[in-house]
């Protein structure tokens, strides 16, 4: 299903973040973009989705984002670590959005774990990541993919 975009301003939107009220607040240059997610035949689905950029990750983010790295993550490559961190932050603005609590547990199966009554999707390429929440009562399943697009060519091919 496409969605319509409303772009936000980074700034405004870490200002809505718990622990992101300062100047570094998208750790200086990591999350470079975020924009809502609009899905006008779903309204109770809310969404975001990030540029981040994975050249300028540190581990030191993790603490500055409130965000706690499991241990499983914290031994993965950086790719893995930006991805991680990315995706979450962007769960805890919907959480934070909605005054619900902002932390995302992992399940035995790497699966974000949500608070009572909601449910939620992550996904990320190389350097985007979306993160998508909707409460149980209004949708008993969500989960959202994202994928690079490619050309013409490796269309025909992979055809």
């Amino acid at each position: 299903m496409m969605s319509d975009i409303e772009t936000i301003d980074v700034e405004a939107r870490a200002r809505l973040a718990i622990n992101a009220g300062s100047p570094g607040a998208c750790g200086r240059g990591f999350v470079r973009h975020i924009e809502k997610l609009v899905f006008p035949s779903l309204p109770n689905i809310a969404g975001l989705r990030c540029r981040y950029d994975v050249s300028v990750f540190n581990d030191a983010l993790y603490a500055s984002f409130g965000i706690t790295c499991p241990e499983n993550i914290r031994l993965a490559v950086t790719k893995r670590r930006a991805e991680y961190l990315a995706g979450r932050h962007l769960g805890r603005i919907l959480l934070s959005e909605r005054g619900l609590p902002t932390r995302i547990a992992s399940g035995n199966d790497r699966q974000p774990l949500w608070c009572a009554g909601w449910i939620g999707s992550i996904a990320h390429t190389d350097d985007v990541a979306v993160c998508c929440t909707a409460s149980q009562a209004q949708s008993s399943i969500l989960g959202i993919d994202v994928e690079h697009w490619f050309g013409a060519d490796t269309a025909a091919s992979v055809r």
